[in-house]
This record gives C-alpha cells, sequence and structure tokens, in this order.
C-alpha cells in the first residue's frame, strides 16, 4: 500500500486527511448526511442525537468527531496500520458480502459461524470507510436485523488499541467516545493514574457506558462520586440501557463505600438522590445491627418492591410500628402503596413478638469435600417466612430439597417475607458445628439478626434432629461465603 496515496477516515471522526500528512481542517458530513439528509435541521429527529450541529449552514458531523487536529492525525495512523491488513483479508475471501448476507439469513446457523460472517462484514465496512466510501446500506441493515449493531471489525480494534500510547488521554477518551469500540480493558490499563482517567473521562463522558467502565477503575471514591454525580446528567431515563449501566457502576460505588465503613455517607447519598436503595441491596442485610440506617433509606425509596426487600432486614419491633403508623415520609409512593407498607410493617412487627414455627423436612447431611478450594460446602438449605402472623423456618438436606423454592412448596403455605439459606454441619476443635451461611438464589438474604432473635428456639429444634451429641450454633451474615 502507497501510504501518501491512501485517503484515510477516522473511526467516525468528521475529518478527512491524507495518511502521512497533517489532518486537515475540512470537515465532512456523515455518510448518512452525504446521502440523504443535506442540513442538520433536514435529519429525522430520531437521528439528531447522533450528530451534532458545526455552523448556521447546516454542516453537520457525528456526536464522536474529533475536533483537535493533532488527535485525529494520531488516530489516523493506528487506522492507516489496519488498512493494509483488511484490504488483505477482504480480497483473499473466497465469499462475497452478498453470499454472506444470505447466509445469515439462516436462522438455524450455528453461533460460531454466524460470528465469523459477521466479522467479514465488519472488516467490509471498515474497509469502505477507510476508502471514504458509504457503508453498505443492505450490510448494516442485516446486522439490524440479527440484533447485532455495526462495530469495528477485530482487526482495526487490535491496531488501534494496540497501538495507542500509554498515558495520551486525549486519544483514549476519543476512542472511548465512539459507540463501535468497545470500552476494552487493555484500553482502560493505558489510563494508568485517576488524573489520566480524569481526562479521559471529560472526553468520553457523552457515551456512558464508557464513562462508567472509567469510573469502575478510578481509586479516590470522592473523584469516582463527582465523576459518577456528572455522569447521571447524561442518563436517558427511558433507555434501558443507560439505566442499567447507571446503577451498575453506582452499586459499586456504594459497595466500596460500605467496605470503608462510610455508612452515614451511603445514607446521605440516598438522601440527596445520587445513589439509590436498589443499589444497596448486596450489603442492605449487613445492615441489620442498625436498623434506623434501613429505615432512612426506605423513607427515600422509588418502588414500594424495594420497600418490602428493606423490611425483612428490620427486626427492631418499635421501628416497624412508627413505619406502620406513620407512613406520610414515604413521599414517592401513592396512597395505595403506603396503606400496603403500613399493613407489610405490622405483619413483621407482630410476628417477631410470637416465637417462630420450626419445620424439619428431612434429616441433616455432613458437609461435603469440594472439587476446587478448602472450604467444605454445605449439603442442606433452610428458608424463613411469616405464615398467619408467625415466622416459620423450614429446613431440609439437599438431596430431598434441591432448591430454596422446593421447601417452600412442601410446606405448603403461602409464606411472605421469604429469604432462604444454607446450613454446613461439620466440626471444629473437636465440636460438631451448625452454620447458617450464603443466601438464597430464589429469595435472596436472610436476616441474621431476625435468627439471632430466635437462637435459643432454632437451638432447640436442632436438638431434635441432632440427638444428644453437644453441638455450636455458628449464624454468620448471609451471603457470607467463608463456610470454614
Amino acid at each position: 500500500m502507497e501510504e501518501n496515496k491512501v485517503k484515510i477516515r477516522g473511526i467516525k471522526r468528521g475529518k478527512t486527511r491524507e495518511a502521512g500528512s497533517q489532518a486537515d481542517n475540512r470537515e465532512v458530513k456523515t455518510t448518512m448526511a452525504t446521502e440523504k439528509f443535506s442540513t442538520y435541521s433536514g435529519l429525522p429527529e430520531e437521528e439528531k442525537p447522533k450528530y451534532k450541529s458545526l455552523n448556521e449552514e447546516g454542516d453537520f458531523v457525528e456526536r464522536s468527531s474529533v475536533e483537535d487536529p493533532e488527535v485525529a492525525h494520531r488516530l489516523a495512523h493506528l487506522e492507516n496500520e489496519a488498512f493494509g491488513v483488511l484490504e488483505t483479508s477482504v480480497s483473499q475471501r473466497d465469499i462475497s458480502n452478498t453470499e454472506i448476507i444470505e447466509r445469515l439469513g439462516d436462522k438455524k446457523l450455528p453461533y460460531n459461524e454466524r460470528n465469523r460472517l459477521q466479522e467479514m462484514l465488519f472488516e467490509s465496512a471498515d474497509l469502505a470507510r477507510l476508502k471514504g466510501n458509504a457503508i453498505d446500506s443492505e450490510l448494516a441493515e442485516v446486522l439490524k436485523k440479527s440484533y447485532t449493531r455495526l462495530r469495528y471489525s477485530k482487526i482495526l480494534r487490535e491496531k488501534v488499541i494496540e497501538g495507542i500510547s500509554v498515558g495520551d488521554t486525549d486519544a483514549i477518551g476519543e476512542i472511548l467516545k465512539d459507540d463501535k469500540m468497545a470500552a476494552d480493558f487493555r484500553l482502560l490499563g493505558k489510563l494508568t493514574n485517576d488524573e489520566e482517567r480524569g481526562k479521559a473521562f471529560a472526553v468520553c463522558k457523552e457515551r456512558l457506558d464508557s464513562s462508567c467502565s472509567i469510573i469502575d477503575k478510578v481509586e479516590d471514591i470522592d473523584q469516582a462520586l463527582a465523576m459518577y454525580s456528572e455522569a447521571l446528567k447524561l442518563v436517558d431515563p427511558k433507555s434501558y440501557s443507560d439505566t442499567y449501566v447507571i446503577e451498575s457502576t453506582g452499586k459499586q460505588l456504594a459497595n466500596k463505600l460500605f467496605d470503608a465503613d462510610a455508612t452515614r455517607r451511603i445514607v446521605e447519598l440516598v438522601n440527596t438522590e445520587i445513589f439509590s436503595l436498589p443499589q444497596c441491596k448486596d450489603f442492605l442485610h449487613r445492615f441489620g445491627s442498625e436498623p434506623e440506617v434501613i429505615m432512612e433509606l426506605i423513607i427515600n425509596a422509588k418502588k414500594v418492591e424495594d420497600v418490602y426487600y428493606a423490611l425483612k432486614f428490620v427486626t427492631n419491633p418499635e421501628l416497624l410500628t412508627q413505619l406502620a403508623e406513620d407512613t406520610t415520609r414515604l413521599t414517592s409512593l401513592t396512597d395505595e402503596q403506603r396503606g400496603s407498607v403500613a399493613g407489610y410493617s405490622k405483619e413483621i412487627a407482630d410476628a417477631i413478638a410470637k416465637e417462630p414455627e420450626i419445620i424439619t423436612l428431612s434429616g441433616f447431611k455432613e458437609d461435603k469435600d469440594p472439587e476446587f478450594g478448602d472450604a467444605k460446602e454445605p449439603q442442606n438449605k433452610f428458608v424463613v417466612g411469616i405464615h398467619r402472623g408467625q415466622y416459620v423456618i423450614a429446613w431440609s438436606n439437599m438431596e430431598e430439597s434441591e432448591y430454596h423454592r422446593n421447601i417452600f412448596e412442601k410446606i405448603g403455605f403461602g409464606l411472605d417475607v421469604k429469604s432462604g439459606g444454607y446450613i454446613g454441619i461439620g466440626e471444629s476443635e473437636g465440636k460438631k458445628q451448625i452454620r447458617m451461611v450464603r443466601s438464597s438464589s430464589d429469595y435472596g438474604c436472610y436476616s441474621r439478626e431476625l435468627l439471632e432473635h430466635y437462637r435459643a428456639a432454632i437451638e432447640k429444634s436442632l436438638k431434635e434432629v441432632l440427638g444428644d451429641e453437644p453441638f455450636e450454633l455458628v449464624i454468620k451474615i448471609s451471603s457470607d461465603y467463608d463456610n470454614s
């Protein structure tokens, strides 16, 4: 390839440049613009968010266009390195794009073969773009029909990721801004400190999945929270993808704060709507010894389902009764929902005051040696719930009841406030040890404080199952996988 003759277009950039020369300042419209629409105002409303207007004459470029000529030039050289490889790969094929498209129409096509053929289309699209040609509309349409968005080929992605310099925050930010380029961990790894991460974030923050990927790597929690607050402003509330991405990152930040014992700060962030109650679900059960914290979080809940989830970890009857008698602080809920919460709170408060019913469905099995690791694997499960105003605890070995839901089915009760965990049977310092650990994938975490409240009743029932042999009952925090 004669480098000085190849006209290269940057990765979704708004500039045309000669390879090997300084990027010029000529703005070019996107493929859609040159083929169908002459001005920004002429774009369909649903397409406008993808582009930005350049001037009063109506010229426009894709929103991710590079405006700094030096950055654009660095990226052009990386693309140029991929050009020859792409050209060779496409020219040596024994199948045309038309044939590829026809084969992709086969719904029974094996997964690996489908991926291979799609990659060929990505290569064709990249080569066309780098030559300055329009992308075949049929190619883009067939990918759309197969629920695959057009992205850069592996050849181009690898060249760009491998070639980008460590700490080149402007170029890395531009690449991360491009929705055809994934936020590859190798690319993120070229941002070596929080200062560099902050600079790249400033460039790509409008692309939420990339900006959140950077936030996840930021070590300083204050900086991460500042960036997260900025990213929140860019969320499209109607977008499921935006909501999922921002909530996942918020969840990670909340967990970092929890691990740092910053409980009050978590509450403050929920109060100011930076965080939400669902983002605290990973550790909400760990606040059981601080029920007033859970109640503060409940007050700011946006959904009644989140309130129900949080209430099962409140074991203070006084706090539950107060909420049952006054739900006016739940301002995000409807009158009907507040009434339901009042009834739910009273149900839990009344049940806690009574002795539990404990049901044994089968004998216990000893811990099993694991296939990997050293920790013994529990072979029994238990569930917790409320039935007719009384807490019920039921257990069974996993041979008789494989899933937590199987235990509930065998009980036959219409239980509420459901949760579950595992029971491990082993020895510690020559003495039998019973461990209540982990959590149910069906119903979520249990409340350790609730089980501690009923410790005497649980120990009495265990003696009936185990006989006269002395044992120690250890009740661990739910989701604690240290089964030793």
